[in-house]
């Protein structure tokens, strides 16, 4: 109860997500609190914020709760068995485009494996137990860690044919300038794409700026403009055209990850390396055993402007 509070910084929220009523949340933590001796939450007008003694406990706290998650989906089947509980975490657009047939294609030929799926990019769940499985669009760096890897998946620039037929099909880099663009909330990822193809825009260009994926995508299959995003999310989408085709902003190196810890669990294993292997056959752009060149050099133009 004290994690659900902390994330929800509220009775009310937290006892929604656990399915209690907020008066017996609240006992809990005022039990917690007298047993500590300490304050743990300070009542403001949002709602509730959390001392440093809580934001202290929060990791501590964390990692007890991914320890029994784990012992809880290793007791759902014997190690050597195909059948239980396998947590998967992932990126939304690959979770929810590419993931989702995946594991229906795997439950078809195993149907005593059951899956959760959290939409959570980093390596942390992993890491921390509260994952088994974790689809990354990057390698991580820590050496516990088994990896599979599904390919090289790029980047690219799309549009409705809706938008591009009323406002022109940009036929160089520079002409983006002229176009209603769709962009990220993202700093990171949008300073890496936009000073790949070196966008040459200004604020007011980019109408929309979207904090999910699949925003982005929706707003490109609304017209609202040009965006960019992994050309496998849109494959097989005749309303979407490809713009400028010969430019890839971007690539990722998709990789599955397990602990090493987990390697005996069969179902965990098995798991890991059909996610890998259907990724890298059916969506990658280069396949994890293909040949891997770089894409073509980018255009170099102006980086965009961002107010």
């Amino acid at each position: 109860m004290f994690l659900a509070v902390l994330r929800k910084q509220g009775y009310s929220a937290a006892a929604r997500q656990l399915e209690m009523a907020p008066a017996t949340v609240r006992r809990h933590v005022e039990t917690l609190e007298a047993r500590l001796g300490v304050t743990l939450f300070l009542r403001n007008p949002e709602g509730l914020a959390p001392t440093s003694a809580a934001l202290e406990l929060g990791p501590i706290a964390e990692a007890m709760e991914g320890s029994v998650a784990a012992f809880d989906r290793a007791a759902s089947g014997a190690r050597d068995e195909m059948r239980g509980l396998v947590k998967i975490t992932s990126g939304e657009a690959l979770g929810l485009k590419l993931l989702l047939p995946i594991l229906a294609d795997i439950r078809r030929t195993h149907p005593g494996l059951r899956f959760a799926l959290g939409i959570d990019d980093r390596v942390t769940p992993l890491i921390r137990g509260v994952a088994d499985v974790a689809v990354l669009l990057s390698p991580p760096r820590p050496d516990d860690l088994v990896l599979r890897p599904a390919g090289r998946f790029d980047v690219g620039l799309f549009a409705h044919h809706r938008y591009l037929e009323q406002s022109g099909t940009p036929q160089r880099m520079a002409d983006l300038g002229a176009h209603a663009l769709i962009g990220t909330e993202d700093e990171r990822l949008a300073a890496r794409v936009e000073g790949k193809i070196g966008l040459e825009a200004a604020a007011e260009n980019f109408v929309l700026v979207a904090e999910s994926v699949m925003v982005q995508v929706s707003a490109i299959k609304a017209s609202l403009g040009i965006g960019f995003c992994l050309t496998a999310i849109v494959a097989g989408e005749p309303q979407i055209v490809r713009v400028l085709p010969e430019v890839s902003p971007l690539a990722f190196m998709v990789t599955v990850a397990t602990r090493a810890e987990q390697e005996p669990m069969a179902r965990v294993a098995f798991v890991r390396d059909a996610l890998a292997e259907a990724l890298s056959t059916r969506f990658a752009t280069v396949p994890a055993d293909g040949e891997d060149s770089d894409p073509a050099p980018p255009h170099r133009l102006r980086k965009a402007v961002r107010a």
